[in-house]
């Protein structure tokens, strides 16, 4: 099984493989995920991991179609961002992007938005006081 834990910072999971653009990180592998394409192959991975990434990056639609393509099909994307009203989503001045909890429903089969195609097939949204 591969999972990629995408943005990995210090974060390093085992039997992830941890991606980051900084090498001080020391991630498995650097990957710069505002470059497009990412490095790996259509279909390559069961599970993609980003935790308190996708505020940082420009172009939520793009990074999302992204995800997609590199997932293999049923795979799972699992991505945990700052609620828009908490503290912690306006505190980091890295922040470009804020999300709601109906923010990614656009990428997802059921939710006819005509500017976006759906990615996904279903989405849970959780709240988690951290």
């Amino acid at each position: 099984m591969t999972k990629l834990n995408l943005g990995c910072g210090m974060t390093h999971l085992e039997g992830y493989i941890n991606c980051d653009v900084v090498e001080r990180c020391h991630p498995d592998k650097i990957v710069d995920l505002t470059k497009k394409p990412w490095p790996f192959p259509d279909a390559y991975a069961d599970e993609v991991l980003m935790d308190n990434v996708l505020e940082h990056l420009h172009d939520t639609p793009s990074i999302i179609k992204e995800v997609s393509r590199i997932l293999k099909p049923g795979g799972k994307f699992i991505c945990i961002v700052p609620y828009c009203a908490s503290e912690g989503a306006f505190n980091d001045p890295t922040h470009v992007r804020y999300f709601g909890p109906q923010s990614l429903n656009m990428f997802v089969e059921g939710h006819n938005i005509w500017y976006t195609e759906p990615l996904f097939r279903s989405i849970t949204v959780s709240f988690i006081d951290r």
